[in-house]
């Protein structure tokens, strides 16, 4: 056998054989697409997120219009497909006639969801715990229609849903509804368009308080301070521990030795209850200290009801019982002014008693006032005034006292 090879005198007619091969042959991979059923349809339906790969042509590129001369870029495959929308298959050869292909895409709605009750394009969502709420999460709050499941997806062009995935603060996630049995005679086949939902969550830091608070006896929850720390801080709340349920009210009096924790209340609506509030392990911690209260000389005062205003107020009493202990400010009083109004309109002549602890040095004064009836006129005469009116009294200024 003898082996034929090609020397450096017969590489040029190999290379003219090449040429000429070349010249003859139909350019490789350019293969121009004939209209038909079973080749190029010119009516073709689709599902949302089918793309331009889709596309059934035995062409070999997707354009945009029929343009040979000017659209030469092809279509991406991975391009969703817009219902509507005519396409034109062709080939990357210039040489093609392009055929017109009408694309319907078929969707199901988007899913109703609970947090605007209603089908919308997309919102932004608040969560007050945001270390705990994950995908599975956000899909319970979207409503299906019947053969459909909601699924939750990282973008909106994805088709892997995330399954129990933590959400991060900050990001868009994608909601839809998809058909539960696709494949099924009258099966619904389509997915539907995506909610887009903005996870901006608001996990509330404890409010501010100082770790030990002091008190005089009878303090209550209302002597607690506490201050908050956002723009919308509505309201701040006590608690009898760390994981108590309930609030304590503002009149609960304060134990000696006991810790209390305090949370706070955040949302834009501007009321005091949550849709947000610190987390029970997240409370600050109060110790209350109750300092011994000394007693301070009793006060007395007699002023006749002539001198009373009608129908005094909370706000009347207390301006009369701090002008009378000296223009003080701060401290507590006991009972309260709402219970001496209520002791008033249920009979405006006798005694009203109320006892003031000063916050600032544990001292506390039981001040007594005495309401004297005034008599009626007889025969046309000026009734006497049982009690002097004195000028001690009168010189009180308060509003409690007519002029």
């Amino acid at each position: 056998m003898r082996n034929f090879t090609l020397g450096k005198r017969g590489l040029p007619m190999l290379l003219f054989a090449l040429i000429l091969l070349t010249g003859t042959l139909p350019s490789y991979g350019q293969t121009c697409p004939t209209e038909g059923e079973t080749t190029t349809p010119s009516e073709q339906t689709f599902c949302y997120l089918q793309t331009v790969g889709d596309i059934d042509t035995d062409g070999d590129a997707i354009f945009q219009t029929s343009d040979t001369t000017n659209d030469t870029q092809a279509i991406p495959d991975s391009e969703l497909l817009t219902d509507g929308i005519t396409y034109y298959a062709g080939s990357t050869s210039r040489d093609c006639i392009r055929i017109p292909i009408t694309v319907t895409v078929n969707n199901a709605p988007r899913p109703a969801n609970k947090i605007t009750n209603s089908i919308v394009s997309g919102f932004e969502f608040t969560t007050c715990t945001p270390a705990t709420f994950n995908s599975t999460n956000l899909a319970e709050l979207f409503t299906p229609i019947d053969n459909y499941r909601i699924e939750v997806y990282a973008t909106e062009e994805s088709t892997e849903p995330l399954l129990n995935a933590q959400l991060n603060t900050g990001s868009s996630y994608f909601v839809g509804q998809v058909p539960i049995n696709p494949g099924e005679p009258n099966a619904e086949p389509c997915p539907s368009f995506r909610v887009a939902v903005g996870f901006n969550p608001n996990q509330i830091e404890a409010p501010i308080a100082e770790a030990v608070q002091t008190f005089c006896q009878n303090a209550t929850v209302a002597d607690l301070v506490a201050v908050g720390t956002y723009d919308d801080t509505q309201a701040i709340r006590w608690y009898r521990s760390q994981t108590a349920n309930s609030p304590l009210s503002d009149n609960t009096q304060l134990l000696n030795g006991e810790s209390y924790f305090a949370a706070q209340v955040v949302n834009e609506r501007g009321s005091p209850f949550p849709p947000c509030e610190t987390q029970a392990i997240d409370r600050v911690e109060v110790e209350v200290i109750l300092n011994d209260t000394t007693e301070n000389t009793p006060i007395s005062i007699e002023v006749c009801s002539s001198q009373i205003l009608p129908n005094p107020t909370a706000e009347d009493f207390e301006e009369f019982y701090r002008n009378i202990l000296g223009n003080v400010v701060g401290g507590t009083f006991f009972p309260s002014f709402e219970s001496l109004v209520e002791q008033y309109e249920n009979s405006p002549v006798g005694t009203f008693r109320t006892t003031f602890t000063s916050s600032e040095d544990c001292t506390t004064t039981v001040v007594t006032i005495n309401v004297i009836a005034t008599e009626d006129a007889n025969s046309g005469e000026i009734a006497p005034i049982i009690v002097a009116c004195n000028s001690t009294i009168i010189e009180l200024n308060n509003s409690l006292l007519s002029e």
